[in-house]
């Protein structure tokens, strides 16, 4: 049975976490609102008090990705990992930078791997279908991705719907 003492600590310990909640999903919009300077500042502070927090990382990045800044976005994502190493999302970031390098190994290996940890990550199965499909040549498995991403979202994709139509007739599918 729980004393009262410790009822107030774990009510205490909830509060905190809403309040952190609420602090960073306040970043977010920041960042959505387009305030790019302000929303850096305030993922860079969240990271001061919660140096282990992967999603501010994991959003710096994006932030370095859009100024074309991939040595920063690199190594936010590096730190991402190297605190959880079956991060998704890092792991399908990590795959952009790399693609972005130049490097096409190092991203079809990233991409593979976030598959590997949720089979099901729309934004992984995409990429790697645009790496094989636009620098790889691998048209065929390409074609198998983008089929089994616009088959996984929740409304049809115009986009994957015209990728699909290109390299189907790119192979000679009808």
């Amino acid at each position: 049975i729980l004393e009262e003492a410790d009822v107030a600590e774990v009510q205490d310990i909830e509060a905190e976490k809403v309040k952190t909640q609420q602090a960073f999903a306040a970043i977010v919009q920041i960042h959505k609102n387009g305030d790019i300077d302000d929303a850096k500042q305030g993922y860079e502070a969240f990271l001061e008090r919660f140096p282990n927090n992967t999603a501010a990382r994991i959003n710096l990045s994006h932030i370095a990705l859009q100024a074309e800044q991939y040595d920063q976005a690199g190594a936010y994502i590096l730190e991402a990992l190297q605190i959880d190493p079956k991060e998704p999302q890092a792991l399908m970031l990590a795959g952009l930078i790399a693609r972005e390098k130049g490097d096409f190994d190092g991203a079809e290996s990233y991409y593979r791997q976030a598959l590997s940890v949720n089979p099901d990550y729309i934004p992984a199965i995409r990429n790697l279908a645009i790496l094989l499909d636009l620098y790889r040549g691998r048209l065929q498995e390409a074609l198998e991705l983008y089929e089994r991403a616009q088959a996984l979202e929740t409304v049809p994709d115009p986009k994957l719907k015209d990728w699909i139509f290109d390299i189907k007739r790119r192979i000679g599918e009808p």
